[in-house]
């Protein structure tokens, strides 16, 4: 990147920043009544601004000034039509719904809390699936001026560093909060925990070809696996870590080949941290929680019981099979659905079952989870090509959705800030299928 304008070096430094701030969910403000907290017996949704959201507005703005400055919009990339899809059946979605239609009749103006909730979504989730992986995709392949730059190293450096200082962050916190998992960067234990099972992959698959540094991704990968054992307390993102570990070796054509020694090291130390989990004294209590029940009238635990409630939310007198009660309108229906089932909600706990693809069959519908899997078939499609390729790059993006689609039954990501780092991994995918592109076109011009 030699010879770069100061405009040019900003962006860089931008998006470096912008990559660092979504690897954690620092709140910067919060709104709305927390009236669980409060002991009033009942939870109403509170919306919360996290730092990541408040640099990616800020990023985006400057993008939108770059390109208008350099007038050149016919050079960008766009985003292809699944992530159109999905928005499209969110709108539909909203616009369909039983729900949202009933209050605003009852109230007579079109702004009721469910009609503002669904805006509300609708717009995060533009971000997170439209807006951001083709702002991604055009800063690291960056088209606008004369000549392509590259600034791909430039967000995996920064990942790399957002993983190791929320890593060090939880290690402190493994000493100062003593009976609760750590945290990291991150909101909650299970947020962080699903952070770490989805970068894990991605460190063990970087290649770094300066020979001084070729042993810098290894060292990332057992950093990891210690941060597993002694901060993560969800078994879910454990072995989503592992799942991904296979993907992404499964997505590199050489893998049997020259990585089995890797390989075998990695069952070895799964293998090892199975047989200790319960032996961490700091976090024996929290990872036995996943499994304990909150009273001797509970056969299973309140996440799974949501499970049975909400696969049963098609009550034949509301039309929201196909597209649901309303984009973030899931927590405000929830409730009726246990009486429907006779269920009682005895933890009073805020109602949410941590599964994102069974709270988004609800709010949007079977035709936008449809359109939310076409999605993450399209961009994990371009990893595994790229991977196949022989691109590192496509294998660690491959294997890093691999985890995050298993992990998200257990813990929802598509929240405030974490749905970034989602759209930062889309933008990679689509990254790496170029890079193969042009080693496929070069190779060929070179016979």
């Amino acid at each position: 990147m030699k010879n770069l304008t100061v405009l040019q070096k900003l962006d860089s430094i931008l998006l470096g920043v912008a990559t660092l701030a979504m690897c954690g969910q620092v709140d910067v403000r919060r709104f709305g009544r927390d009236t669980l907290a409060e002991g009033l017996g009942y939870a109403t949704k509170t919306f919360g601004l996290s730092f990541a959201d408040v640099i990616f507005a800020l990023l985006f703005f400057w993008f939108i000034g770059r390109t208008a400055q350099m007038k050149a919009w016919r050079k960008l990339w766009w985003p292809p039509l699944p992530c159109f899809a999905l928005i499209f059946a969110l709108i539909l979605a909203a616009l369909h719904s039983p729900t949202i239609a009933a209050q605003i009749a009852a109230e007579g103006k079109p702004l009721t809390k469910e009609s503002k909730d669904a805006l509300a979504d609708i717009i995060q989730w533009s971000g997170y699936f439209l807006v951001a992986p083709w702002m991604f995709v055009n800063m690291m392949r960056d088209r606008r001026g004369d000549t392509l730059i590259k600034r791909e190293n430039i967000v995996i450096g920064a990942l790399v560093a957002g993983f190791v200082i929320s890593g060090i962050v939880a290690l402190i916190q493994t000493v100062t909060f003593k009976a609760t998992a750590p945290v990291g960067l991150w909101t909650s234990p299970n947020l962080y925990a699903a952070f770490v099972g989805f970068l894990l992959p991605f460190l063990d698959e970087i290649e770094i070809p300066i020979p001084r540094f070729q042993y810098v991704p290894i060292g990332l990968s057992f950093f990891a696996f210690g941060i597993v054992w002694l901060c993560v307390a969800s078994p879910f993102a454990a072995i989503a870590a592992w799942i991904g570990l296979i993907c992404s070796w499964a997505a590199r054509p050489n893998a049997k080949r020259l990585q089995i020694t890797r390989l075998a090291v990695i069952a070895f130390t799964g293998l090892l941290f199975a047989l200790t989990w319960t032996k961490n004294p700091q976090l024996v209590d929290e990872r036995g929680e996943f499994a304990r029940l909150a009273s001797s009238k509970q056969k299973v635990k309140k996440q799974f019981i949501e499970w049975q409630v909400a696969s049963r939310w098609n009550v034949p007198k509301e039309r929201a099979f196909a597209t649901g009660v309303g984009p973030g309108n899931y927590q405000l229906n929830i409730g009726p659905l246990y009486q429907y089932d006779s269920i009682p909600n005895e933890e009073k706990m805020p109602p949410d079952s941590n599964n994102l693809y069974l709270v988004q069959a609800v709010s949007i519908g079977v035709l936008g989870l449809g359109a939310l899997l076409w999605v993450l078939w399209h961009f994990a499609g371009l990893a595994w090509k790229a991977g196949r390729a022989g691109s590192w790059l496509g294998a660690g993006v491959f294997g890093a959705l691999g985890a995050w689609i298993f992990i998200n039954p257990f813990h929802a990501m598509i929240v405030r800030g974490a749905g970034l780092l989602l759209a930062l991994f889309f933008a990679l995918a689509v990254v790496a299928a170029s890079n193969a592109n042009e080693s496929d076109k070069s190779n060929k011009s070179e016979l």
